[in-house]
């Protein structure tokens, strides 16, 4: 009898310890099975990210191991996302016309360049010829704009806001709002002739006046725009 308790109460503790360690053991399955998806899914988001997975600094990549992907999450190379800094043309040649509120309406010639991917350095013909400047906003097709003429007896400042809109990545259509102030100053002079003085007459003045004009005004330009 007491050999048969004895057999029994080593059965039971037998299957009790067992039953244990198989239950453990179950449990780590579950939990690596668990964490090996977690690392996956990780990976797979990264790689549709368009982040280099050799740069992953996961506990997995740390330890050397082959990164997983999971199949749940499949990467479509098409849709991918690309974290790339916007790349501009360097050289850009354009021609439109400006209109504007008070002075006459004229067509415009401009050539320049971007440096630095982010400033627009140029020249603009149309009534003067205008130094252009653009500083773009970001990354975005949106800059804003200086102009100033020279070589002129009209002195007009420009300054506004433009938006690059593309037809492709050579072709794209400008349209430009801006404020001008303009001046300009001149003299005229009056002149008579008198024969008397010198051996053929002489013409010598006979008035002179200064006039100065000046205004504020609205400009809308709008170009097609080459880009190179």
């Amino acid at each position: 009898m007491k050999s048969i308790l004895t057999i029994t109460l080593i059965a039971i503790q037998f299957s009790l310890c067992y039953g244990f360690s198989n239950n453990q053991m179950s449990n780590k399955t579950i939990q690596d099975t668990l964490q090996t998806e977690e690392v996956k899914l990780y990976h797979s988001k990264l790689q549709q990210m368009g982040v280099d997975i050799e740069s992953c600094k996961c506990k997995s990549c740390r330890a050397g191991y082959t990164p997983l992907f999971s199949e749940n999450l499949p990467v479509n190379n098409e849709e991918r996302v690309e974290y790339k800094r916007k790349k501009r043309k360097i050289f850009l040649i354009g021609a439109g016309c400006n209109l504007y509120s008070q002075l006459e309406n004229i067509g415009a010639l401009s050539l320049g360049a971007v440096l630095f991917n982010t400033i627009y350095v140029g020249f603009e013909a149309s009534n003067a010829l205008y130094p252009n400047f653009r500083i773009y906003i970001a990354e975005t097709n949106l800059y804003l704009t200086a102009k100033r003429s020279m070589l002129t007896d009209r002195e007009v400042f420009k300054g506004g806001i433009g938006y690059e809109i593309f037809f492709n990545k050579h072709i794209s259509i400008v349209p430009e709002f801006s404020v001008y102030n303009y001046e300009r100053e001149w003299t005229e002079k009056g002149y008579s002739f008198d024969p008397n003085d010198g051996w053929f007459g002489a013409f010598t003045p006979t008035s002179v006046r200064d006039y100065h004009e000046s205004h504020v005004g609205v400009l809308f330009g709008i170009k097609v725009q080459l880009h190179f």
